[in-house]
């Protein structure tokens, strides 16, 4: 029965462990970098979670170029329709070209907006791991959900 149970547990719990190490932003490709490495969306999220500061401008940047793409998309029909247009009538529609040059204007816009948080969020991620000289880095010992299922999480 005992090792029923100790099966049981190796089967449906995981240990995740995460290292507090500085991060390096890539503004060109939106990627960040731990120790050379491309840490993917939930691997971000989880290592900049305890950071109260870092996460929300995380989330901001998350939101923004989300809400970036929908304008991107909205765009292309008043311009599609624009240029199609003008292709056949040699006439431009004013109001048709300013709806779709507003919504590119302001999806440009919050894409920039969502690089310079997501560079925040790193910069202040890596301001918040000069802690005092005696303990570098905070340990935290959770259990809940991660990533691979339901476990510990050890974050150094």
């Amino acid at each position: 029965m005992s090792k029923l149970i100790v099966l049981i547990l190796i089967t449906f719990l995981s240990i995740n462990l995460n290292a507090q190490d500085s991060l390096t932003c890539d503004k060109q490709s939106r990627s960040v970098f731990q120790n050379g490495e491309l840490l993917n969306k939930a691997d971000l999220v989880t290592t900049m979670r305890p950071n109260k500061d870092a996460f929300k401008h995380l989330e901001s940047a998350t939101d923004s170029y989300i809400f970036s793409n929908v304008l991107f998309g909205l765009c292309s029909f008043p311009l599609g329709y624009t240029v199609g247009y003008f292709l056949v009538s040699q006439e431009v529609p004013k109001i048709m070209f300013g709806v779709g040059l507003g919504l590119l204007t302001g999806g440009i816009v919050l894409n920039i907006r969502s690089k310079s948080q997501l560079q925040k969020s790193v910069d202040s991620y890596n301001s918040g791991l000069n802690l005092s000289a005696s303990r570098k880095t905070p340990l935290e010992l959770s259990f809940g959900i991660n990533q691979h299922g339901v476990g510990f999480n050890l974050m150094f």
